[in-house]
C-alpha cells in the first residue's frame, strides 16, 4: 500500500458523471458557438461545434463511453436514414465495442427527441449535412473536414472551453469538490463516460433482470 501511495499519490478524483442540468447548459453554450458563426459559408470554427455538440449529445443519450462515441459512422448514419420511424432513428456505430473481438457495425435506436428538449435527431442531421458539404459520405462522423477522426484532445480542448464558460456564469451546476475552472478539466474527459451506464440506471428502477438482458 505504502508502495502503491507513492506511485500514485494520495489525490484521489474519480470521474464525474454530468449532471442533467450541467449537460444542458453546456449545450446552450455549444449552440451559442454555432450561432455565431456565418450559417451562409461554413467557417471552421462553427463546423468544429457542430460536430461536437453531435459527439456529445449522443455519448450522452446512448450511455456510450467516450470512445464509442467516436465510432459514430457516417455511411452506416445515411444507409439506415429514414424519415417514416417514427419517434426515433437508427444510430449506427462502426468499430469494436468493449468484450468484443471484432470490428462491427452497431445500429442502435434512438428517441428523435427525449423529454428535456435534446433534439437527437436534427442534432445528428445537422452533423450528416456538414459532412456532405465538407465532400465526405463515409468514415467517421466525428471529424475534421478532410474526413480524418478527431482526437479526443482536440474535443477536450472544446469541453474545457465550455465548462470554463458554465462555471463562470453558473457555479452552481458543478459539485462542491471543483471549486475552480482549472479543476473541471480534472473531472471531465471525452474519454471517460459522462453519464451512468443503462445497466447502472435500470438496477436502480428494479428492472427484472431478464429484461435487463
Amino acid at each position: 500500500m505504502t508502495g502503491m501511495k507513492s506511485q500514485m499519490g494520495g489525490i484521489w478524483k474519480p470521474n464525474k458523471a454530468f449532471s442533467h442540468h450541467l449537460l444542458m447548459t453546456i449545450l446552450e453554450v455549444a449552440e451559442e458557438r454555432i450561432k455565431e458563426g456565418d450559417e451562409g459559408t461554413e467557417c471552421d470554427d462553427r463546423a468544429r461545434w457542430i460536430v461536437f455538440t453531435a459527439y456529445i449529445v449522443v455519448t450522452y443519450v446512448l450511455s456510450l463511453r467516450g470512445n464509442e462515441g467516436l465510432m459514430l459512422d457516417l455511411k452506416g448514419l445515411r444507409k439506415n436514414w429514414k424519415l417514416d420511424r417514427g419517434d426515433h432513428f437508427v444510430i449506427s456505430l462502426w468499430g469494436k465495442l468493449k468484450g468484443e473481438t471484432s470490428i462491427r457495425e452497431h445500429l442502435i435506436p434512438c428517441i428523435n427527441v427525449t423529454k428535456s428538449g435534446i433534439g437527437v435527431k436534427n442534432i445528428v442531421m445537422r452533423l450528416i449535412q456538414l459532412k456532405e458539404r465538407e465532400g465526405n459520405n463515409e468514415g467517421p462522423a466525428i471529424s475534421d473536414k478532410k474526413g480524418y477522426l478527431l482526437p479526443t484532445r482536440n474535443l477536450d480542448q472544446q469541453l474545457l472551453e465550455a465548462l470554463v464558460d458554465v462555471h463562470r456564469k453558473e457555479p452552481s451546476l458543478f459539485p462542491p469538490s471543483i471549486s475552480s475552472e482549472v479543476e473541471s478539466s480534472e473531472y471531465y474527459r471525452c474519454y471517460r463516460t459522462w453519464r451512468r451506464t443503462s445497466v447502472l440506471r435500470a438496477h436502480e428502477e428494479k428492472i427484472k433482470e431478464a429484461d435487463v438482458m
